[in-house]
Order: C-alpha cells, then structure tokens, then sequence
C-alpha cells in the first residue's frame, strides 16, 4: 500500500473502527513533529546555519511526501542550463542508493541529461562544493531541497502535485506534510503538477487556494505527459501499449498517476502491483510481479522510466513483453516563459533574498499574474520588464 493510499484508508470516509485510534497517536505524534519544523525554520528564517556556495542553487522541491513529479522538472530546468552553455550539477541525497551504487533518480537523470554531472550526497553542502571543485560546476540544481535549508538557495521552485496538494492538510506522520502549508511563501514560484489528472472545479478551487497563500508569486501549471514507450534498452517498440490488456508495477510516490497515463495510452489495466517508492528489485519480487502478470492474462508489462533503470539486469526475464514509458513535463500556457525567466533573473543574480525581510505577502511583482495568481499595479517599467529574454 502507497503512504497516500494508507492515508486515505485512514482517514476517508468508511474508514475502519482500527483508524480512529490510529489517527489519535499519528495526531499526537505530528504535534511533536510540527513543533521541531517551527522550531528548525524559525533558526533558519534568522539566518543561522546556512551556507552559500560561489555557484548559483536552484532548489526543486515539495511540501509533501510522495511523489509530486520532481524529476521531469528537474531534467527540463538541466536541459535548459545546458542549452545555455553552461555546467549545470545536480545535488541529490541518494533515496534508494544501496551499497554504493547509484539512486534511481540519479540513474534517471544521467540517462536523460548525458554529461551532466550527479553528486549524491546527504550533506548537501558537501555536495554543492563537490560539484563546484571537481566537476566544474557554473550552476546547481538542487533536488528535493526545500526543507534542506542549510544550503543556501538562489531560486525555490516548489512542485504541488494537483492530485493531493496539502498532504491531507495534517504534517507528517497524521498527514503527509512535511511543513506547514505558510511555507510556500519561502519559494520564488509554484510549479503545480498534474493539473489534467483533477477535474476543472477541484483546479478552480486550488487555483484560489494558491492565490490567497501565494498572493503576487507567479505559480506555473503542468501536466505529464506520455512522450513515447519504449522497450527497456530503450529501443522503439513496433507496437504500443493501445488496445493492449497490460499488468502495470512501479515503485513511485504517485503510481495512481502512472495508471492514469497507460488509460490514456489506450491500455485496458489487467492489474497492478505498486511497491513503495524507491523499491528494490530482487530476484523474488520480479518472479511475484511475473506470476502476477500471467495470472491476469495480460500480453504485456508496463513501468516507469524511474524504475526501468533498476531492471536491466533483470531483461531476460520479462522476454520482450515489458514497456518502458517515458514522461515529460509539459507546461500550460506561458509556464514555460515563467519558468525561463525566473531561470534567467537567477543567473543573473536578482532572485536571492533573505528570508527574515520577505512579508507573506511581498513577490516578485515583475512576474505579476500568472495561473490565477493575484497582482498589484505595474508602472510601464515594470510591465516592459514581464518580457522573456531571447
């Protein structure tokens, strides 16, 4: 079961006689936690313990656990430094990392973004002088960071998956908050993610849910998208998932979303097994997931791109029948001129500032409105300079 699927269980309604005092002791023990967040945030809003490298940090991050769709978003903000000529380094923690080998995530980007240096590390300051001294670093990217508030950040772009945006509105472990929801004010903009996967109302609600915490703040929308299937080398298929009766698995903090795009694709959904994020594959779990598959009667198997680089040792097994589907991150509307400029103000070094001068309701006025973000008035200098730079 995924920590988004216990939750619901936990607290939805027709919840089980068992939940009510489960829900009495995660309670008491999310009190224990919120007050060591407040505590460790208001150390850090003064200043005290952060460190600044000489390259500038553009942190992706979240409010939440699970999967909000952080590494597509990653690999586009990558691919754009890159294309720009300059060295980006991705600084990760190594979720999933066993015995030194590499994450998925790590896996993944490397595979995505060739060249692109990868430093895992848990002190991520150690890892951002890492990057700079020997790897050349001009420029890092700092993945799910938004809580790793010792290194110092030039841009804070953080991801709100559309589907369970505030966690079930309770921290951790009562909900799935890792902080209170006041502190999306830290970021620079908001990336909501998977704005297809809600129905229009459910948007409209959340587009003014934002807008009152995030008032001039620009917040870009997103959706995933299927960008090709592929066989687990890599190799073009002849054939796709459509019309295809398909045992999906994955190891994700969203696999819901994952089902939702093989739907799309065409695919009747035979059955499903999900592991939990950052799963390792062992020899047994692949032959459960084989045995799974066949008892269903499906022609094929299908997994993300994030777990498809913990299964090539396994390809013989799977005999040509598993897909591979690839994700990108689309953006809706001017999202993805937002998201350029933040970039561009960044490298130029207008974006930093300190968190105890920053009012709830101070922003970046010269993005104004964007995604149903509200805006003051512009002088003339201020509308010119909404323009993207070429």
């Amino acid at each position: 079961m995924t920590l988004q699927g216990f939750h619901r269980r936990v607290i939805g309604e027709g919840a089980p006689a068992w939940a009510g005092p489960v829900r009495a002791v995660l309670a008491a023990m999310s009190h224990v936690y919120g007050a060591a967040v407040r505590a460790r945030n208001a150390r850090f809003d003064a200043g005290i313990g952060v460190a600044h490298v000489s390259a500038p940090v553009i942190c992706i991050g979240n409010l939440t656990v699970g999967g909000t769709g952080k590494t597509p978003v990653v690999v586009d903000i990558v691919r754009r430094l890159s294309a720009d000529g300059l060295r980006p380094a991705v600084l990760l923690r190594g979720y999933g990392a066993d015995g030194g080998d590499e994450s998925d995530e790590q896996r993944l980007i490397r595979r995505a973004c060739r060249g692109v240096a990868c430093v895992a590390d848990k002190d991520r300051v150690r890892g951002a002088r890492t990057a700079i001294e020997h790897h050349a670093a001009d420029v890092l990217v700092l993945d799910d960071g938004f809580q790793h508030r010792r290194l110092g950040r030039d841009l804070d772009l953080v991801l709100i998956d559309a589907t369970c945006p505030f966690g079930f509105e309770r921290l951790i472990p009562r909900g799935l908050l890792r902080e209170p929801v006041e502190s999306l004010r830290r970021a620079h903009a908001l990336i909501v993610t998977r704005t297809d996967e809600i129905s229009p109302g459910v948007l409209i609600a959340l587009r003014e849910r934002l807008a009152g915490l995030c008032r001039e703040m620009p917040v870009v929308e997103t959706r995933h998208r299927a960008v090709g299937v592929v066989h687990l080398d890599g190799a073009s298929v002849a054939d796709d998932v459509r019309g295809r009766r398909v045992f999906a698995f994955a190891g994700v903090g969203n696999p819901e979303s994952f089902r939702t795009t093989l739907i799309r694709l065409g695919a009747e959904i035979a059955g499903v097994r999900w592991l939990r994020d950052h799963a390792r594959y062992s020899p047994g779990v692949i032959r459960a997931i084989l045995g799974a598959a066949s008892a269903a009667g499906t022609e094929l198997l299908a997994t993300t791109e994030k777990d498809a680089v913990k299964l090539e040792a396994f390809a013989g097994e799977f005999k040509d029948r598993l897909r591979v589907v690839r994700i990108d991150i689309e953006y809706v509307g001017d999202g993805s001129a937002v998201v350029e400029r933040l970039i561009r103000r960044t490298l130029r070094g207008g974006m930093r500032w300190k968190p105890e001068t920053r009012s709830s309701n101070a922003g970046d006025k010269d993005f104004g409105r964007h995604q149903g973000c509200r805006t003051g008035r512009r002088s003339p200098g201020e509308a010119a300079d909404l323009r993207v730079d070429p």
